[in-house]
């Protein structure tokens, strides 16, 4: 085990893990996106007007602190709503958003926590109830994202705070390239430093340092070296008894 190699691949993965909570926080969206903070009112809705340029698809980025129903309206969708909506004797806002498709309700969310649109596969884990095909883009003209805390919803006896991230005037597109490609970086970079600092971590654990090597060749050679040492005694022994014997012989 080698001690300076497992340190270097913890160091990796703690790099990967900072990575993996810095996608999610530091992709700098302002400046390209409007930021709204609301607080729907129990029993109430919060509607967000946002204009686009024609064949523009609409970014919208919402997250919520309890689950409501979230829709998104053309501009005669969003009239026909609010106006059954406004009503001393209000139906349900998500089964009158559901009665508009086709006629002006483009997405629709029910009892969601966060949005993305336009829906993506493999983007959003959230799936909407309703939606159009936004490949093309939609008209020019003002679209109304609708944050519906009304009767029916779940959370319709508490106020909800929200926070509703999304482009006004012009195309999304270099919109959303520009956070996927933030993502795809970060995904790439996280990817790259986790495996790398798995490799490292094995490799530490398995390879065995140099001094093991160095401590074998040096007991070794304490071994040879003691064997000699007891050769040596022998020889000096035997010459001294040789040497006691030849005296013994000379007093005779």
């Amino acid at each position: 085990m080698r001690k300076n190699v497992i340190y270097i691949g913890l160091a990796l993965l703690v790099i990967a893990v900072a990575l993996l909570f810095v996608s999610g926080s530091v992709i700098n969206v302002h400046g390209l996106l409007t930021e709204q903070n609301l607080t729907i009112s129990s029993l109430s809705f919060a509607t967000v007007p946002i204009s686009i340029s024609n064949n523009s698809i609409p970014l919208v980025i919402g997250r919520f602190g309890s689950d409501v129903n979230f829709y998104f309206f053309n501009n005669t969708g969003f009239s026909d709503w609010s106006g059954l909506m406004n009503r001393s004797n209000a139906p349900l806002g998500y089964a009158t958003a559901l009665s508009l498709k086709g006629y002006g309700l483009l997405f629709a969310y029910v009892n969601t926590t966060s949005v993305v649109l336009p829906y993506q596969t493999g983007v959003s884990n959230v799936t909407p109830a309703y939606f159009v095909n936004s490949s093309k883009g939609f008209p020019g003209g003002t679209y109304y994202a609708v944050i519906d805390n009304s009767k029916g919803s779940v959370s319709s006896a508490e106020p909800v705070n929200a926070t509703l991230l999304y482009n006004s005037q012009g195309s999304s597109g270099s919109a959303i390239t520009h956070l996927v490609l933030e993502e795809a970086a970060f995904g790439i970079s996280f990817f790259i430093f986790l495996v790398a600092g798995i490799i490292v971590l094995i490799y530490g654990f398995i390879k065995k340092p140099k001094t093991d090597g160095m401590a074998a060749m040096q007991t070794s050679a304490k071994s040879s070296g003691a064997g000699k040492s007891d050769m040596d005694e022998k020889e000096i022994d035997a010459l001294y008894k040789r040497i006691k014997k030849k005296g013994k012989k000379s007093s005779n």
